[in-house]
Formats: structure tokens, C-alpha cells, sequence
């Protein structure tokens, strides 16, 4: 006899994104008049204000198979990454954690500090924190990228204030796609700049670094979080805007002013189109003045 395979359908609470599975045992919604044939289900939540939803989805489940409510929103433990299970093939996650403390983010405390894992290929980088591995990890993350076809992602992990030489040179050389960073405190502004201007001189083209910039934290204002997209633009990143929202949250919704500076920055060609029209400055190679 052969060895037996569970199939495990997996349930997304959060909705269908580009990193959601698409192969037939990945569901969004109920399992419908004809579920699938299947030994488990696993509901997962990615947004603590999803969680009803996901619970929800776990009863419409329950007659189908016995049913799992986890993910990110119950604090589930990060253990080894499985190609394909809970984001589409492609994406790879190659260490969990994070050694910072940041007090608006989540990582450090479900995941921990820094653990590799081993590397499955992937054009798509998900690790939180790539540059904080060891030296050898991150030049083995590298190398698989090296080996793949296409122009890789690094949709987290690649931190200003870690950044050194040699990470810019790989990087510049694997053409990436896109590099996301982060500009989460304006205490960090100048580190974000030398960063920035570290990988536009090494090489990194502008357009494929995107930043992920956080608004609505403690005192924020939407006055300053706008001049922060703009500083950005101006210096050689697309912002990519996020608005803060606590551990605790469920209402569906956050503060409509701040979810219409978030809907100003978040699909680049509206960016691009609304910097000609309003003037903004745009990094624009060695023309801009630093």
C-alpha cells in the first residue's frame, strides 16, 4: 500500500490577495452545494478584524471535515515553511522573526527573534527580516536567486539600517523587481535616505524600491504622514501607505480621512500621475540633488 495523503483544504478569511493560493483545495468563501472531498480543514486569518468572519467560515466548514481556526490573528506559531500551503507557489519564506522591538509591529512577538529555516526556491521573498540572518543564509538566499528565471521580490526583510555594500551589489545584480522597505518612524528619516541613496548609486533602479509607510501611530498626523510619501518620492522610493491599526482591532473599517491619504498612495500609477499633475518632486537618477 502507498502512503496515505491528507488533504487538507485551506480557507483564506482575509479574502482573495496575489499571495492566496489558487490551486483547487485553496477556498475564500463556504464550501458551497458541492464541497470538496477532503480529511481537514484549516481556516486562516491573517487580520485580527477578519476574526469573526473566519469563525464563522469554520461552522459553514464543520460539516465538510474536522475544522482549524488559525493563522497570524491567533498568534499561531511560525514554524517551517511549506511551498505552496498557505501562499501560492512561487513565494518562498526562508527565517521567521525579527531581533527589533518596534512597538507597532507584531513579528518579534509571535515569531520571536531571528530563525532561519531551510531555503525553498522562489522568486518571492516573504522573511520579515532577511538581512538579520547570518551572513551565510542571507548569501545562500542570494545564490537561489540567482539560480531562478525571472526577476525576484523581495516583499519584506530587506532593512536600511542593516544594509551594507556587498548586500547592495547581489541585490543590483538580481535586477529585482521590487524591494519593499519600511519608513515607520520619522526618527529614522535620515537612515531611510543613506539607505535609498546607498542602493540608487549601487546600482538598484529607481522604481523598483517601494516603501511601506506607516500613518495614523500615536500622534500622526495626516499633514505629516503626506509630507513623509512625498519625501519619499522626492529621494528615490514609491510609498506604499498603510494605515495603523491595534492588535485588538475588529471594526471593519478605519478613520475614513485616513483611509483616503491611504487610497492617495497605494497603486503607483496614480502616484506617478498625480506627482506630474501637482508638480511633486520625483527622484530622477543623477539629476536629483541630494
Amino acid at each position: 500500500m502507498g502512503d496515505f495523503i491528507v488533504k487538507i483544504a485551506r480557507v483564506f478569511a482575509d479574502g482573495r490577495c496575489q499571495f492566496t493560493p489558487d490551486d483547487d483545495l485553496a477556498f475564500i468563501g463556504s464550501p458551497g452545494l458541492f464541497p470538496p472531498e477532503v480529511d481537514r480543514v484549516h481556516v486562516s486569518c491573517l487580520m485580527t478584524w477578519n476574526k469573526d468572519k473566519a469563525e464563522q467560515l469554520a461552522e459553514e466548514w464543520s460539516d465538510v471535515a474536522s475544522v482549524e481556526v488559525g493563522g497570524p490573528a491567533y498568534d499561531w506559531p511560525a514554524g517551517n515553511f511549506e511551498p505552496g500551503m498557505y501562499l501560492k507557489k512561487g513565494y518562498t519564506i526562508t527565517s521567521r522573526g525579527c531581533p527589533k522591538k518596534c512597538p507597532f509591529c507584531f513579528v518579534r512577538r509571535r515569531e520571536g527573534t531571528i530563525t532561519t529555516l531551510p531555503i525553498h526556491d522562489g522568486l518571492y521573498v516573504g522573511d520579515n527580516n532577511l538581512l538579520a540572518c547570518p551572513h551565510e543564509h542571507v548569501e545562500s538566499v542570494f545564490d537561489m536567486l540567482d539560480r531562478q528565471k525571472g526577476r525576484p521580490r523581495f516583499h519584506g526583510g530587506i532593512d536600511v539600517e542593516l544594509l551594507k555594500e556587498w548586500h547592495v551589489e547581489r541585490l543590483a545584480r538580481l535586477k529585482p523587481e521590487k524591494i519593499y522597505i519600511a519608513f515607520d518612524d520619522i526618527k529614522k528619516q535620515e537612515q531611510v535616505r543613506l539607505g535609498l541613496k546607498m542602493m540608487l548609486d549601487g546600482g538598484v533602479r529607481f522604481g523598483s524600491i517601494l516603501c511601506y509607510t506607516l500613518g495614523g501611530y500615536d500622534d500622526d498626523t495626516i499633514d505629516d504622514a503626506e509630507s513623509r510619501c512625498r519625501w519619499l518620492l522626492e529621494h528615490g522610493a514609491i510609498p506604499i501607505a498603510q494605515v495603523f491599526r491595534s492588535y485588538d482591532e475588529t471594526k471593519k473599517k478605519p478613520d475614513p480621512e485616513w483611509q483616503k491619504w491611504r487610497s492617495r498612495w497605494i497603486w503607483i500609477p496614480s502616484i506617478f500621475g498625480r506627482a506630474k499633475a501637482e508638480g511633486m518632486k520625483v527622484y530622477n537618477n543623477g539629476s536629483f540633488k541630494r
